[in-house]
């Protein structure tokens, strides 16, 4: 039988997956925990954010060194599944989807800046109507969600860049790199403020669900998941510079940046940060997602664990349409229901690190099972240090994923603790119950197909 992803267009190149990297990490978090972290660490926000996006990058590594070997559709699937074993990749899948409630709270928080401008406007009917339209460009094609990605990610950068290019004539640098103002709580504080951080610099793994759709994988998916985190993280620490250095910290902690934004730009470029900055934050990673979420579920339908009609893609435009309604749907539902905000985002982004985990493992086991896909990737780490970077990778999910947990009330965390065991137990009584059919399919060299 032939597999749906067969079916998917190599239309991504470099340039369309550090876009769509660069839009799954700017997101709504930037807007809002650069104040929190402001309020636990002062001024050293500025080098919180720099901490952060180098143990981001690093806990990339091992998932770039097998995305580079092993370039395919649905990685964070298919890697775990192949590499560890099936029910380790059923138990990713039920991870994934349910983490997929949090695209209704990109929507929502694009409407909550959105009635800023026009105040009064329907927040619901506005959260619905922005997923909609991002719902509809990703069915004609991901070639033209890389191009609204692009246009969308220019106007975030054009807002951002507003605001620091505005903000660093006023900063008062002497203030800032004051020690007494940048530890105001001591070490350990700033430590904790840098973990939170790596929630805001994290996101671009998310690209190894598109090697399918890359013209140049190998190479570029290591290129775009790095780059794209470092220059992400050379932005948040010119923007923290901003946030912290022009109005006493005190006054910036637990703030939004609009508060900052309002007292240095003028209006038209306020306006610019308003719309290009906080909307095209949430707007571009609602279009990412849609351009990569439905990948490893691709996979798992062709593998048996959910019906193969499901993945079906679209032959004129090249996208699994059934299975981006059914994302759309699970984003529409929260919103209609009215589920809080901070629900959604603890348990998206707890359980989110729990799936996102299996990769660095997965890597672990690259050299043992696929010595030649190692030796002839485009990017490779040296064997002494692949594993204690994955070990290194895993440890810091499992921590997120345990900081967010533990924040939540404590049904919800129970209940997410529920799901989870669930979830083991279905991997174990599926796969006898399935046809479940896992091929050798992410590296098969010319020499071993007869």
């Amino acid at each position: 039988m032939e597999r749906h992803e067969k079916n998917l267009k190599k239309t991504l190149g470099r340039r369309d997956l550090f876009s769509l990297a660069v839009g799954q990490i700017i997101g709504a978090g930037i807007m809002s925990l650069c104040g929190v972290a402001i309020g636990m660490t002062g001024t050293g926000v500025v080098l919180a954010f720099i901490v952060a996006a180098i143990v981001s990058s690093a806990s990339l590594l091992p998932a770039a060194q097998v995305a580079s070997a092993c370039p395919t559709t649905g990685g964070t699937y298919r890697y775990p599944s192949r590499l560890i074993g099936p029910k380790t990749g059923f138990f990713e899948l039920m991870v994934f989807i349910i983490c997929q409630i949090t695209v209704s709270m990109y929507a929502t928080t694009f409407a909550t800046y959105f009635q800023s401008l026009v105040p009064g406007i329907n927040l619901k009917i506005v959260a619905l109507l922005v997923l909609t339209i991002i719902f509809i460009c990703n069915i004609f094609g991901t070639k033209n969600a890389a191009i609204v990605q692009n246009i969308l990610v220019f106007a975030l950068i054009a807002g951002l860049v507003c605001f620091i290019l505005f903000g660093l004539v006023k900063v008062d640098y002497s203030y800032v790199f004051d020690p007494a103002n940048m530890f105001p709580n001591g070490a350990r504080s700033f430590w904790t403020a840098a973990a939170l951080l790596t929630f805001s610099t994290s996101g671009a793994i998310t690209i190894a669900e598109l090697g399918g759709e890359a013209k140049n994988p190998a190479k570029d998916l290591p290129v775009a998941m790095i780059g794209s985190t470092l220059f992400v993280g050379v932005i948040y620490a010119l923007i923290a510079l901003v946030a912290s250095g022009v109005l006493p910290w005190q006054q910036v902690a637990n703030q939004p940046l609009s508060l900052v934004a309002d007292q240095i730009l003028p209006r038209p470029a306020f306006y610019v940060f308003l719309i290009g900055g906080a909307l095209g934050a949430t707007a571009t990673t609602m279009n990412a997602i849609f351009t990569w979420v439905t990948k490893p579920i691709m996979v798992a339908c062709d593998d048996g664990w959910l019906p193969s009609k499901l993945a079906d893609v679209n032959k004129k435009y090249g996208t699994p349409h059934y299975l981006m309604l059914l994302v759309y749907l699970v984003a529409v539902v929260p919103i209609i229901l009215d589920i809080p905000l901070d629900i959604i985002a603890t348990i998206g982004s707890g359980l989110g690190c729990v799936y996102q985990s299996l990769m660095p493992l997965s890597a672990m086991f690259l050299i043992k099972k696929y010595p030649l896909a190692y030796e002839n990737s485009k990017f490779k780490l040296p064997k002494k240090i692949l594993t204690p970077f994955a070990i290194f990778a895993f440890a810091l999910l499992i921590f997120q994923t345990f900081l967010l947990i533990s924040d939540l009330t404590p049904v919800a965390a129970v209940l997410s603790v529920v799901y989870l065991i669930v979830s083991i137990a279905l991997a174990y009584i599926l796969e006898k119950k399935r046809n479940i059919h896992i091929p050798p399919d992410i590296y098969v060299p010319q020499e071993e197909e007869a």
